[in-house]
């Protein structure tokens, strides 16, 4: 602005040497006085008859640290006073430093100011995002389990933040019951977007009776031509009223059947959905009793650590899922865990199977 306040558009008489100065040097502002500056003067600074130029760096408000190179000085710079003067140089007296020593700091923490505004605003607009999202989320994840006449499903899932990459789902087939549970890559919106579409996909492909090989192979290949740049764990069991059961796990963690106190693991697997485009996918199948139960976990579940930083681990799901209280469960895994956050989704489902309602 010129003295009356008027915007300036002529740029042609800022010095770029003097700005340089200014921002290199270790100096609160710079004074010039153009004719007994060194060096070169631009012609342009002499045709408008500048003879005083002042420049105060506006920086970062933070502490100086001793020994902080000159580039980590320029570096806290953003932007810079500049003021020009045609009246003859005089010497800058006292009163003159505190001021300009005054309009440094209360123009640097006047921008400071309004930049932490604006990234608290865009803060509250994200967290405004993050809740619609994981609003959506729950409402995707919200289900009414279906009843089955041979068997009876429960869940629970936690996500360690607003919205998570962790999702099961129980599909009522032609006289079948059908489980899958999903653990996406990463965290966050990204893993949950995906989340939700896988969620999709495989409710159609598993209402429809497809077999549990085309689904995973279908997936694995939709998530390779995406290049979305994740992959996910997958387990997928289908149950018929005979006790007959059909799984295929995708590079999960293992199933658990429970037979009173003993606990066999499920061992066919294979790899996770969306490394390989070609890769191959079998199904492992067994046969359940009346009031046998099998039991599903993400990995957040053996990954919950304690305070000093120990899994709760396969071992002690084991021993765990001996218990058939899915809240039992939970509760021993959380005793475990003594109150230290989550650092992934948690995630379990229990299928117990009473027998063929005609049996």
């Amino acid at each position: 602005m010129d003295a009356e306040g008027q915007v300036l558009t002529d740029a042609s008489t800022l010095s770029q040497t003097v700005m340089r100065q200014a921002i290199e040097g270790a100096d609160q502002f710079l004074v010039t006085d153009t004719l007994s500056a060194e060096g070169n003067v631009p012609q342009s600074i002499l045709a408008h008859n500048i003879h005083k130029i002042i420049c105060i760096p506006l920086r970062q408000m933070r502490e100086t640290r001793r020994g902080e190179s000159a580039e980590n000085w320029a570096s806290r710079v953003f932007g810079v006073l500049y003021l020009e003067s045609r009246f003859q140089p005089e010497l800058v007296s006292d009163v003159d430093h505190e001021l300009m020593r005054t309009i440094a700091r209360e123009a640097a923490a006047l921008v400071d100011n309004a930049q932490l505004a604006a990234i608290e605003d865009q803060a509250r607009q994200h967290q405004e995002e993050l809740q619609i999202a994981a609003r959506i989320q729950q409402g995707l994840m919200a289900m009414q389990i279906p009843a089955f006449p041979f068997a009876e499903v429960q869940a629970h899932s936690v996500a360690c933040s607003a919205v998570g990459g962790d999702f099961f789902d129980v599909v009522a087939g032609d006289d079948t019951l059908n489980v899958a549970l999903v653990d996406v890559s990463g965290k966050g919106i990204s893993a949950a977007i995906l989340a939700a579409t896988l969620q999709g996909m495989l409710y159609v492909q598993l209402q429809t009776n497809q077999s549990l090989e085309a689904i995973a192979a279908a997936t694995n290949r939709y998530l390779c031509n995406k290049d979305v740049g994740k992959y996910a764990t997958m387990l997928l069991l289908r149950l018929h009223e005979d006790g007959i059961l059909e799984y295929i796990n995708c590079g999960h963690i293992q199933p658990r059947i429970c037979s009173g106190t003993e606990v066999v693991r499920l061992e066919t697997a294979n790899l996770p959905v969306g490394l390989f485009g070609d890769a191959e996918y079998t199904a492992g199948v067994t046969t359940l009793h009346p009031g046998w139960r099998v039991i599903l976990v993400s990995d957040g579940f053996t990954e919950a650590e304690n305070d000093q930083g120990d899994f709760f681990g396969e071992e002690r799901l084991d021993s765990a899922v001996v218990c058939s209280d899915l809240q039992r469960v939970l509760g021993n895994m959380v005793t475990y865990c003594a109150g230290h956050p989550a650092s992934d989704d948690c995630t379990i489902v229990q299928v117990s199977y009473s027998g063929h309602p005609n049996s």
